[in-house]
C-alpha cells in the first residue's frame, strides 16, 4: 500500500479489515496525508486485532492530519462504536466516530458505507480545496447533500483505497 502513496496522495479510505492495513502503513509513511478514512473497522477489536496491531499503544499516524471513523451499529465487524476512546487523550486527529444506519440487509458493506453524507463529507470537502472548484460541501446531514454523495468516485490520482476484506 505505502508504494501507492505519494506527496499528492491527499485521502486514504479504508474498509474492514483494509482499516487495519491502513493503520499500519500510515505509520511507516513518511510525507503528510491529509486524510484517513475509515468505516467497518474492526481495529478495537480487543480478542484478535487490537492487541497485534503495530506500533502500540494505539494512537494515530504521525504524519496523518484527520481521521474521519464511520460506524453501522448493525455491523459486526464494527468492535466499538467509539474508537477515540482507545486513542490518547492528547491524541487530536481521530474524530468522534460518525454513525450511519446502513441497510439492514447488508449493513457491513463498502457500498452502503459510500451512500452517506457522513462517510464522504470529509472526501468531498479535501477535493474542493484541492480542486479550487468554488463549490462549498452541502451541510452535514442536508437533504441536498445525500444525493450528491451517493456514487463518489474513489479512484483517481488524489484518493487512493486500501484493501478489504469483504466483498
Amino acid at each position: 500500500m505505502l508504494s501507492r502513496l505519494t506527496p499528492d496522495t491527499k485521502v486514504v479510505l479504508a474498509h474492514s479489515l483494509g482499516t487495519v492495513v491502513a493503520y499500519e502503513a500510515l505509520h511507516r509513511l513518511e510525507h503528510p496525508l491529509p486524510l484517513l478514512v475509515t468505516f467497518g473497522s474492526p481495529l478495537g477489536l480487543r480478542s484478535i486485532i487490537r492487541g497485534r496491531l503495530r506500533p502500540q499503544p494505539l494512537r494515530s499516524p504521525g504524519h496523518l492530519k484527520r481521521w474521519v471513523n464511520i460506524a453501522d451499529r448493525d455491523d459486526f465487524i464494527v468492535a466499538t462504536l467509539r474508537l477515540r476512546t482507545l486513542l490518547p487523550d492528547s491524541d487530536a486527529v481521530l474524530e468522534r466516530t460518525r454513525l450511519v444506519k446502513n441497510r439492514n440487509t447488508n449493513p457491513y458493506a463498502a457500498t452502503e458505507y459510500l451512500k452517506h453524507w457522513q462517510t464522504v463529507e470529509p472526501v468531498a470537502e479535501i477535493l474542493v480545496r484541492r480542486c479550487g472548484t468554488g463549490l462549498a460541501p452541502a451541510r452535514a446531514g442536508s437533504p441536498a447533500a445525500a444525493p450528491q454523495a451517493t456514487r463518489p468516485s474513489t479512484t483517481g490520482p488524489y484518493m487512493k483505497t486500501a484493501p478489504s476484506a469483504r466483498p
